[in-house]
């Protein structure tokens, strides 16, 4: 998510939004990810996003290689901290082997993707609000 329209310099993952209409988005996403020995690949998505404001998010992929994947992050506010759930749905093309490949493979690497993320997300909210208000004006 990095935000939309931008990528992080020294991300590994960029998003464009290629059309909005209201809270629903049509979004480009790229991540990049190290596959067995350090072999890199990059996939690149189209996805539905549908911004509910300020509770949560929907993605439901377009353009990609899963047969099917919809995802929900829910925010919520407790004791002053930001919770953040995130859950998918995740089909292959494939049945059985499918299943094995996503179970061994796809659900380990997207879990790695996610929580990287959401960590990046992190670290920006974590800087003082001058340093992104500087960022934010040398771009």
């Amino acid at each position: 998510m990095a935000t939309f329209g931008e990528a992080n310099a020294g991300s590994e993952m960029s998003a464009r939004i290629l059309s909005r209409d209201g809270d629903s988005l049509l979004v480009e996403f790229k991540t990049q990810f190290s596959m067995l020995f350090g072999f890199k690949k990059k996939i690149r998505t189209v996805e539905q996003v549908t911004l509910n404001e300020p509770q949560s998010i929907d993605f439901e992929e377009a353009e990609g290689p899963f047969a099917l994947r919809q995802e929900h992050i829910t925010l919520s506010e407790r004791d002053g901290e930001t919770h953040i759930r995130y859950e998918a749905n995740i089909g292959l093309k494939s049945w059985v082997l499918g299943w094995l490949f996503g179970i061994l493979f796809v659900r380990p690497l997207l879990k790695r993707i996610i929580l990287r993320h959401f960590n990046e997300i992190k670290e920006k909210l974590d800087e003082p609000t001058e340093s992104l208000i500087v960022k934010q004006c040398q771009k």
